[in-house]
């Protein structure tokens, strides 16, 4: 055996050691599988696969009943957003909770770093515009009964946004087209939504957890001003 054999697999003894007890030279016994262990095997391996746009499906649909329940705005765009797809609302009566949110947004991030899942996210399942939705966090005409998202929903929404659009043409493209609302029943673009969510913060307005929220809204405004100079113009005007 070799001085180095030490430093890894020893490739030369499991050779031996299989040659010793099948060297392809006696018949071996093999059975094929039945249609049960087949079944069985197969089910395992779906469950173990995870479809991506289907999760994505599941997630976006959470995002709905959660601005649902709180009420947040639904302004517009945002309105047809959820009339085309309140079918897919849980019906089952469970509320949707911070954590199982959370997790959720965490879960969705993690797709979303390939730039296919991103762009379908976005253009596919409407995702920009529920994500806009929970930042803005603005009860529907005022109505102060439901609670608002949280500073950390807002920040997991914020970085996500950051993370979908991050030198993603296609996502770029689709934010800086149109208007957005922004708060007051107005619209504007899409960075003006962020500076109104960043002018809250800074204002002293918010407490604790504002100063995280305020990072992640700027690491979102970095992702959407990149290369993409006259939101550039539009934000140094704000």
């Amino acid at each position: 055996m070799s001085s180095g054999a030490s430093d890894g697999p020893d490739w030369m003894g499991l050779l031996q050691w299989s040659l010793k007890h099948q060297d392809g030279t006696a018949p071996t016994e093999h059975n094929e599988l039945s249609e049960e262990k087949k079944e069985f095997l197969s089910n395992v391996f779906h469950q173990m696969t995870v479809k991506e746009p289907e999760r994505l499906h599941i997630i976006s649909n959470k995002l709905i009943q959660y601005i649902c329940e709180r009420k947040l705005l639904v302004e517009h765009k945002l309105q047809q957003v959820f009339d085309a797809k309140t079918s897919a609302v849980d019906s089952t009566g469970a509320m949707v909770s911070e954590d199982d949110l959370e997790d959720s947004l965490e879960e969705c991030e993690d797709i979303v770093h390939q730039i296919d899942m991103a762009t379908g996210f976005a253009t596919k399942y409407g995702g920009m515009d529920l994500l806009y939705a929970i930042l803005l966090n603005c009860s529907r005409e005022g109505d102060s009964s439901h609670a608002g998202a949280s500073y950390n929903i807002r920040c997991k929404v914020a970085g996500l946004i950051a993370t979908v659009a991050q030198n993603n043409e296609t996502v770029l493209a689709l934010m800086n087209k149109g208007s957005v609302p922004v708060g007051g029943g107005a619209e504007g673009s899409v960075v003006e939504l962020f500076y109104t969510v960043y002018a809250e913060l800074a204002s002293g307005e918010g407490s604790n957890g504002s100063h995280k929220l305020c990072a992640k809204v700027l690491q979102a405004l970095s992702s959407l001003l990149s290369h993409v100079p006259f939101q550039q113009q539009l934000f140094t005007a704000c």
